[in-house]
């Protein structure tokens, strides 16, 4: 039987979970010959025996701005010295795939959180640099540059962290070492990590493994799924208040468990207003409401000379006067994080005109302003 494997994943200009290109596997051909007359001397898996699988990180969808906070699927079976390729839409969400000794399969992360206040506040440079470690965890303020070396998860490291994967990074290859064994290994994402979890099973090589077309299928399947389910959602969301803007925001109905899938727009994302009249933004999850960004205000997170992630300094300052806007200049609330009750920012509008504004965090996330004299 020819095996297969992804020689391409299509995303479409948005970077969406789009289209899968597949082939008939094509062993390496990196001294090829060589490396397989000694893989089958010493008793190794050969090129044309291992696997790359493509797993989602998060999802999107052409009808809706959303992001969908699970790994696509979140199960799958696999072989040792198999590639499983972690793939991030561009919805401007951070995520990391982390694994470990270190790492439990349910609950929380030892040693807190990704952020150093919770949600809202600059990450931690110990969660968002890269780090791969035989034992024990990060040292407060990061890993040293040997530390972030990647090697092959083995299954015996106590943590293996891709760091955070932000705008721009290209998928992240997880390679399975020739000599794990066979068992169950949790990754999660550090920060969400309750929603966020996938169960690699690694078998013998001996025992079969899933098919690599049939992975993605599953998690395609699922982001469809998840996103026409949130879309309907979304038909009947309204803000809380006449005049407001709800920006962003999340349900768990219809997914059967209780993992929150958001909605990255603003509803509703155009409104009518007069000179003097104030809007006021219901923020659910992290925004921010900016008007007249400068090009070099996003993205938002970006990554340090050391490989932490920090955030935008411009994007992450409060900028001009929110109580008497004439729509001009940068005017920039900063960086908004709430739930339940919402965060709230408000614009008192002085002069007619058109004014466009984004989330500087969230891609594709804008809103318009009409102000008539």
């Amino acid at each position: 039987m020819t095996r297969r494997y992804f020689d391409a994943v299509s995303w479409d200009d948005g970077g969406r979970w789009a289209r899968f290109v597949l082939s008939p596997i094509r062993p390496m051909r990196v001294a090829i010959g060589a490396l397989a007359i000694v893989a089958a001397a010493c008793g190794g898996i050969s090129a044309a025996d291992r696997m790359t699988y493509t797993v989602g990180v998060d999802g999107t969808s052409d009808e809706l701005n959303v992001s969908l906070l699970k790994f696509f699927p979140d199960s799958l079976t696999v072989h040792p010295g198999d590639t499983i390729r972690f793939q991030r839409p561009e919805t401007g969400e951070m995520h990391t795939v982390t694994l470990g000794t270190d790492i439990p399969s349910g609950g929380g992360v030892p040693g807190g959180n990704f952020f150093q206040f919770g949600f809202g506040s600059k990450p931690l440079p110990e969660r968002g640099m890269p780090c791969y470690l035989s034992e024990g965890r990060p040292e407060p303020g990061g890993c040293t540059s040997e530390e972030q070396q990647k090697v092959p998860f083995d299954g015996t490291q106590s943590w293996h962290n891709s760091g955070g994967l932000i705008g721009g990074d290209d998928p992240y290859d997880l390679e399975l070492a020739d000599d794990i064994e066979p068992g169950f290994y949790t990754v999660i994402c550090l920060i969400h990590t309750a929603e966020m979890r996938a169960t690699i099973k690694v078998v013998d090589s001996e025992e079969p493994a899933d098919d690599p077309d049939e992975v993605v299928a599953r998690g395609k399947d699922e982001v469809e799924r998840r996103s026409s389910n949130l879309l309907n959602v979304a038909k009947s969301v309204r803000p809380s208040t006449e005049g407001s803007v709800m920006a962003g925001f999340f349900t768990t109905e219809s997914f059967g468990a209780e993992v929150p899938n958001w909605a990255m727009q603003f509803f509703p994302d155009e409104v009518e207003v007069s000179v003097g009249d104030t809007v006021t933004w219901e923020v659910r999850g992290d925004h921010t409401i900016s008007f007249n960004a400068p090009e070099a205000a996003r993205p938002f997170y970006e990554r340090g000379e050391d490989n932490s992630i920090i955030e935008n300094e411009l994007a992450a300052t409060p900028s001009g006067d929110p109580n008497a806007w004439d729509g001009s200049g940068f005017l920039n609330s900063a960086l908004l994080s709430g739930f339940d009750p919402p965060d709230r920012f408000s614009v008192t509008f002085t002069q007619p005109g058109t004014y466009t504004y984004f989330c500087l965090v969230h891609f594709d996330m804008e809103g318009k302003v009409k102000v008539s004299g």
